[in-house]
């Protein structure tokens, strides 16, 4: 399934989305061309009913990890 995060750098000025693939567990940004320089932690909705996301830890490079 696919979970989605907006993802707001201030110190840089830069806004994105992040989208996360849980089956192959690697994440590109919405936007495409962004990245991150450093790993973050964030709540990833589907879109369904409050509570149907996933916590997930996403890498520079794209890699994800899903968290408890």
């Amino acid at each position: 399934m696919i979970y989605r995060m907006h993802f707001s750098d201030m110190a840089r000025a830069r806004a994105f989305g992040i989208v996360v693939d849980d089956e192959t567990l690697t994440w590109a940004s919405d936007p495409a061309g962004h990245d991150l320089t450093e790993p973050i932690t964030g709540y990833f909705s589907r879109g369904g009913p409050v509570g149907s996301g996933k916590q997930f830890e996403v890498f520079p490079g794209g890699r994800a990890r899903l968290t408890k």
